[in-house]
């Protein structure tokens, strides 16, 4: 489950909370033995200490984010790692993995979430970044890992998939090179955005209800997330992150083939 407006949010976390319960359920009558549940980064809270990377160890706390789609990610976590304690004392055992992706970017994305990211700053000519950091990896290297998790990962626990921590100026400046563009000249401050952003969804929600509006979730993102301590898949699901100019050259090359700019 993906909510992207701002109904009340209860709603989307009941939603998201039947869904996953939908699917264990499933799981476990077609006698399914391991699970292997695709998270998301917004579950990894902020570290302790603001200079460290943030681990599996760390949680988002309830109430930190202004957008519905963290409860929803948390609470369907939670009920995918209650599940895996429930299963093992069930006649028909179910092992659970949880795998929390960070932001990910790579060809064939026919229908592009995190990848709207790199067609902003292609349509912006990428002359304008943001301050803020990120952790990006290659969706190929995701799916290694999870094919890798389903064959020897640990049930009952979660890993962070992730490749390069690099500040938002690092990232535009990697796109504007894939697609032969100057590097970004203005860098702005996130709190001059959320204003705008606001007014915009407020408008398009009354016009459109069911329209997904993406400017808070990805200030939000922006906001709350950061850097990441990826050595847990790198030594357990071996995970080996491709450069990050190789995964935007192939993510904008695979745009421009396909009509997306």
């Amino acid at each position: 489950y993906y909510p992207m407006d701002l109904r009340e949010q209860v709603d989307h976390v009941g939603t998201a909370l039947r869904q996953m319960r939908n699917v264990i359920a499933a799981a476990q009558a077609a006698g399914v033995e391991r699970l292997v549940y695709t998270s998301s980064l917004s579950t990894i809270g902020r570290p302790s200490r603001p200079d460290e990377l943030a681990t599996e160890a760390d949680w988002y706390q309830s109430g930190q984010a202004r957008h519905p789609y963290w409860e929803a990610k948390l609470v369907q976590e939670q009920e995918a790692l209650r599940a895996n304690a429930n299963g093992q004392q069930a006649e028909s055992p179910l092992s659970v993995i949880v795998l929390n992706p960070t932001a990910v970017f790579g060809p064939a994305d026919i229908k592009p979430t995190t990848g709207q990211a790199v067609l902003i700053a292609l349509r912006l000519r990428c002359w304008l970044s943001l301050e803020g950091r990120v952790n990006v990896v290659d969706v190929r290297d995701v799916a290694a890992a999870h094919v890798a998790a389903a064959e020897r990962g640990r049930p009952g626990e979660r890993t962070i998939l992730g490749g390069h921590n690099v500040t938002i100026e690092q990232f535009v400046r990697a796109i504007a090179a894939a697609a032969g563009l100057a590097p970004p000249r203005l860098r702005l401050a996130l709190g001059w955005l959320y204003g705008p952003a606001w007014r915009s969804e407020q408008f398009v929600s009354r016009l459109f209800p069911h329209t997904a509006h993406l400017l808070i979730y990805a200030l939000e993102t922006l906001r709350l997330g950061g850097w990441f301590d990826c050595r847990k898949a790198q030594a357990e699901l071996g995970l080996c992150p491709r450069p990050l100019q190789q995964t935007l050259n192939d993510t904008v090359a695979w745009f421009r083939q396909h009509g997306y700019i």
